[in-house]
């Protein structure tokens, strides 16, 4: 079992400030390597007798460093759940959508009927948070410079073979091509 990648973490940071959710997008990166969507926790803050829900979502990429489209969704988080202080929620995953390598992605908070804020830090040195952006509609972004939603995500890394499993891999290989040779002169 491979251990999680940490993609973006600012969750530990004093929040700076909070805005209503209503539609509020994060994007974070995968670099290198690709695997499972496995954690994904917010700072939050509302009224726990509301009935609101948030619904999370992951959304593509789009040209312009913007939200694209829903890529699919990844939970809900009920205003049951959150506390009057600003607090790290963990969304209930369900779904673990597979993430490609070198690849920008969005977390998205979208409601209408929830009492949710939601918590930002003008503090941008977290992991992976220095060249990621925000957004409070799907049409534009700023810069996670001028003030990032508090979140964490991980990944699960895509199992990588071996060295001694790949050269096995190849010698079988290598075989096969030899005797599909010699099948072919005889």
């Amino acid at each position: 079992m491979h251990a999680s990648i940490v993609l973006f973490e600012n969750t530990a940071l004093t929040p700076s400030g909070s805005l209503p959710v209503f539609t509020d997008y994060a994007s974070f990166s995968t670099g290198a390597q690709s695997g499972t969507l496995s954690k994904v926790v917010v700072v939050l803050s509302g009224d726990n007798t509301s009935s609101g829900t948030i619904d999370v979502g992951l959304y593509s990429n789009d040209i312009g460093d913007v939200p694209g489209a829903l890529a699919t969704s990844i939970g809900t988080i009920q205003d049951t759940g959150l506390a009057g202080t600003p607090t790290p929620f963990g969304v209930s995953l369900t779904s673990n959508p597979l993430l490609a390598a070198g690849t920008r992605y969005w977390i998205g908070l979208t409601s209408s009927t929830t009492s949710a804020i939601c918590s930002y830090s003008i503090d941008s040195s977290g992991a992976g948070v220095a060249n990621e952006f925000y957004s409070q509609s799907a049409g534009s972004s700023s810069p996670n410079s001028t003030g990032p939603l508090l979140m964490e995500v991980d990944m699960t890394p895509s199992a990588v073979p071996e060295p001694a499993t790949f050269l096995f891999g190849a010698t079988a290989l290598a075989s096969m091509a030899l005797y599909r040779r010699r099948v072919r002169r005889n």
